[in-house]
């Protein structure tokens, strides 16, 4: 387990033991419903009224299609007790008054290839979020790309220049001076961060392996 700091939020990162559970199955049941609609959106699909470009990909969410019986249903059951445990784990790595209590749900998986992307988004109704790489190609895919929304991330580069050539940005705890940060991403990867990291996944391009995340909504309670 890895405990860092982004842009000063704490960031914990370890691996689900994928021998623990069915990942064959989960997976193909994913890439089943990403060829029926490699643009399962409706998450985001709004944005066009606005003026915004929307995101591309395939992406699951419980409150409009999670359960359109046109999709497969994805069973998760295998993973609760990993994920139960990996929360745990990475909560306790945190300091707080008390014991707490924490429930999640697992809100989502996205999965991607060529010519997709996610727009910049945070979780809301939650107070930590967490990622779960499920299939993730260092070769070929981008990790999650963070957004430094604190002001002085956009000119610490004009008024700053010696300093951000004199730091070492590829440490994280170094990334309080850059606008965005992508951390090192390996595949079975699970990933908490405090739900109001603004984050994205950068576009895809001429990428043909899918890129699936699971993605957990967590409560303090």
């Amino acid at each position: 387990m890895l405990k860092q700091f982004l842009f000063g939020f704490p960031i914990i990162k370890q691996s689900i033991d994928e021998s623990l559970y069915d990942k064959n199955k989960i997976v193909a049941d994913i890439l089943h419903n990403f060829d029926l609609d490699n643009n399962r959106n409706k998450w985001d699909s709004d944005q066009k009224q606005h003026g915004r470009p929307s995101s591309n990909l395939h992406h699951s969410y419980s409150f409009n299609n999670e359960d359109n019986s046109k999709f497969k249903k994805i069973d998760y059951s295998d993973l609760i007790p990993l994920y139960n445990k990996a929360v745990a784990n990475s909560l306790n790595q945190l300091y707080f008054k008390d014991k707490v209590n924490f429930t999640y749900k697992i809100d989502n998986y996205t999965c991607l290839k060529h010519s997709s992307y996610m727009r910049e988004h945070v979780h809301l109704d939650c107070d930590f979020t967490a990622i779960h790489y499920l299939r993730f190609n260092n070769k070929q895919h981008f990790p999650t790309n963070f957004v430094n929304t604190q002001k002085h991330s956009n000119y610490t580069v004009k008024l700053l220049p010696t300093l951000v050539e004199k730091l070492d940005t590829s440490a994280v705890e170094n990334s309080w001076m850059c606008d965005n940060y992508s951390i090192n991403t390996d595949e079975n990867d699970f990933v908490l961060t405090p739900a109001i990291v603004e984050h994205s996944i950068p576009y895809h391009n001429n990428c043909d392996d899918h890129r699936i995340t699971i993605v957990l909504n967590i409560k303090i309670e």
